[in-house]
């Protein structure tokens, strides 16, 4: 089957049971890429009426089928559950390397049931899957979390070999229900309250690295297809946007249609809005540009803030300037 690993990861937390079942090709042509494949595990296995943050909720983490095979702009991966958060159908995306490395190790998606008795992380190299003691994990936030677990993995001084680890800090161990999944410290599920599910199940993180290839049917086509899309990268206005100032590029086009997230969007406009834009960020704190795995765009922002923000409430708003 190309473009697909063809597995699903299945880890039962409550009995530690590890196995991996297969992808039926009729779901990876109806329910395709990730959110498809996530919709239809919960829809067919969850009963309705649980609890979010009960033993009956499953985390699902799934993946589409370009990641891992190097085609530009899909190292995107989803994690859906009950939301604790709204009571239904809660997904959250993120980027960085989390999906290229679970195909990579042979699975197109991760299903997690159940409730550990105690902390635990899960460990995931190539076939080799583990479900480790994370006591001492408990209570970390994600940056320390992430650098534990490569030390208790022997990678202390092999940055290149690290595993890529999603994991949950404080307020999902407290089942905060906004607390997101994060991933390289900086990149979050943080959408519907999934980490608190994360947190409900004393799963603190998982950890995984593969070394696996993606079988596709017409590898010279995909090449070609590549570098078609890398060439659009470069001229495309909306990607080089991005590439030149990040998400925060499009607040200025946000907040003329009325649509910029203001105080949980109890309002769609934000006064201040020019001060965090990204061109304005760009001129003013950037440093320096990243990018997910297989991504040319690098719309990432490393920055460097060294005034300290001054917010007033709206009555003070309509005599001072808001500073950035």
């Amino acid at each position: 089957m190309y473009g697909y690993c063809g597995k699903i990861l299945r880890i039962e937390l409550s009995t530690r049971k590890i196995s991996a079942e297969p992808l039926s090709e009729t779901d990876a042509r109806k329910y395709l890429g990730g959110r498809g494949l996530a919709a239809k595990t919960l829809f067919d296995e969850l009963e309705p009426g649980i609890d979010p943050l009960g033993p009956l909720n499953k985390l699902v983490f799934a993946t589409g089928p370009f990641a891992a095979t190097g085609f530009p702009l899909n190292s995107r991966w989803l994690v859906a559950a009950k939301s604790p958060l709204t009571g239904i159908w809660g997904e959250a995306l993120c980027g960085g390397s989390f999906a290229v490395q679970l195909r990579k190790a042979g699975y197109d998606a991760l299903v997690v049931e159940g409730v550990a008795s105690s902390p635990v992380y899960v460990s995931i190299i190539d076939d080799d899957v583990e479900i480790k003691n994370g006591t001492h994990l408990w209570g970390k936030m994600t940056l320390d979390t992430e650098v534990a677990i490569a030390h208790d993995l022997g990678l202390k001084e092999r940055r290149e070999d690290n595993p890529s680890v999603v994991c949950i800090g404080p307020a999902g161990e407290k089942l905060v229900k906004i607390a997101a999944i994060m991933h390289t410290a900086h990149r979050a599920a943080g959408r519907t309250g999934l980490g608190a599910v994360m947190g409900s199940k004393k799963l603190k993180a998982i950890s995984v690295r593969g070394t696996k290839r993606i079988p596709v049917a017409d590898a010279e086509r995909l090449q070609e297809m590549t570098r078609n899309v890398l060439t659009e990268c470069k001229s495309d206005k909306t990607l080089v946007s991005f590439s030149n100032y990040g998400q925060a590029g499009i607040v200025d086009v946000l907040q003329e249609m009325g649509m910029l997230p203001t105080k949980n969007f109890q309002r769609a406009t934000f006064d201040g809005f020019e001060a965090i834009s990204g061109r304005t960020m760009a001129n003013t704190i950037l440093k320096k540009k990243g990018t997910c795995s297989q991504c040319p765009i690098a719309c990432k922002r490393e920055v460097e803030v060294k005034a300290r923000a001054t917010v007033y409430d709206d009555e003070e708003r309509e005599r001072r300037r808001i500073t950035v």
